[in-house]
């Protein structure tokens, strides 16, 4: 598992400590490798099952990152949980291999306090977001909440953004 220092130690104490799940990090002292907790630091790209993943920190209540995947042809962005942010657009724009941005909407615009507290975009912040990115790469709009489904979609679609398509469960793309 790869991911910043911040979240190995939470998993470490919070899930790998012989009470919620059994300790695989210790357990794998005395034999092959069960888990294996791998630091990343962002801005540093890794090798990772043969792609380069380079973590950018984001705005979130916890230690959060999102992430440029590349293959070497193609590239993606993946952002979730996240306010308003700037690293990771950096990272995403100086990729001249991008093709498409999955980006999280969670909140409704009547729901802006909640989402300024939880720290997660309303559609006005998504399409702020979207306006860092440079023209023409697809966005995928994810996490929505369930609850507030069709007032997100039809806010989004209010705001004309014809870049931006909503990622439908079970949906599968090739990038």
């Amino acid at each position: 598992m790869h991911a910043p220092p911040a979240v190995l130690e939470v998993i470490r104490t919070d899930v790998l400590n012989d009470r919620l799940f059994p300790d695989f990090v210790r357990l794998s002292c005395d034999g092959p490798p069960l888990v294996r907790l791998e630091p990343l630091t962002p801005g540093r790209p890794v090798k990772v099952a043969g792609l380069t993943v380079t973590a950018a920190e984001v705005d979130h209540v916890v230690p959060t990152v999102g992430y440029l995947v590349d293959d070497g042809a193609s590239a993606f962005a993946f952002v979730t949980d996240t306010a308003p942010t700037q690293a990771i657009w950096d990272l995403a724009n100086c990729c001249p291999r991008l093709e498409a941005v999955f980006l999280e909407l969670t909140f409704s615009e009547e729901q802006a306090a909640l989402a300024g507290i939880a720290k997660h975009l309303t559609p006005r912040q998504f399409a702020g977001e979207v306006a860092k990115l440079r023209s023409g790469v697809p966005v995928y709009a994810i996490h929505l909440k369930a609850r507030c489904r069709e007032q997100l979609l039809a806010e989004l679609a209010a705001l004309w953004l014809p870049q931006v398509k909503v990622l439908e469960p079970g949906q599968v793309l090739e990038i």
